[in-house]
C-alpha cells in the first residue's frame, strides 16, 4: 500500500484565532536532496490542494509551516 504521512484536524474549517505552527516529520520518506518537502493543503483522498509556505529542517528531517485553520495536511514535495 501507499504510505503518506498526513494529519487530519477536526472539525474542519474551525479557524484559528492566530496562527499555528505545524511540524511534520519526513524522516520515512524516500526524498532526494535535490527535493524540498513541504506541508501541502489535502483533500481526504490525499490529493494536493495548495502548498503552504514551509521551511525545511534537514537535520532533524522535518519540515515546519503555519496553519490558520483546522483540514487535512500532508508532507509534500
Amino acid at each position: 500500500g501507499e504510505t503518506v504521512n498526513v494529519v487530519e484536524f477536526k472539525p474542519k474549517g474551525l479557524v484559528f484565532e492566530t496562527s499555528a505552527s505545524l511540524s511534520m516529520s519526513y524522516s520515512n520518506c524516500e526524498v532526494e536532496d535535490t527535493e524540498s518537502p513541504q506541508i501541502a493543503v489535502v483533500d481526504d483522498a490525499y490529493q494536493i490542494l495548495y502548498y503552504l509556505p514551509s521551511a525545511q529542517s534537514e537535520s532533524s528531517q522535518t519540515v515546519i509551516g503555519q496553519v490558520e485553520h483546522v483540514t487535512n495536511y500532508a508532507v509534500a514535495w
